[in-house]
């Protein structure tokens, strides 16, 4: 935990344990509680959400996005650093690249407007 908070981490595709027989690992000792693994893991994502929230507030530069997709009548598209953007739009985007000067950074992901 302590690296994590150290580290300019803001992204992380973290994971339980799951014992797998026939690994070296599966006989290690001690083991991790289940519910203990889990609060674990809450944790890591808690702490790399919030540096990846506070990442997005100070960088301030235009975005280049990748839009993927549509949900929801919003397109959704990734910048240059992964981070998820939702997109109000009236032209069909998906599959364009396109750069944002201005959006909306909000805790979940940032929002613009084209």
């Amino acid at each position: 935990m302590k690296n994590v908070r150290e580290l300019p981490l803001t992204h992380l595709h973290a994971f339980t344990y799951s014992k797998r027989d026939s690994t070296p690992s599966a006989t290690m000792k001690p083991e991790v509680n289940g519910k203990v693994a889990k609060e674990r893991l809450h944790e890591l994502e808690k702490i790399v959400s919030e540096k990846n929230f506070a990442f997005r507030k100070a960088f301030g530069a235009p975005l280049d996005i990748l839009i993927e997709s549509q949900k929801e009548g919003m397109y959704v598209g990734y910048d240059q650093h992964f981070n998820k953007i939702m997109i109000d739009s009236n032209e069909d985007l998906i599959g364009n690249w396109i750069t944002l000067q201005e959006y909306e950074v909000k805790e979940e992901s940032n929002y613009g407007r084209v």
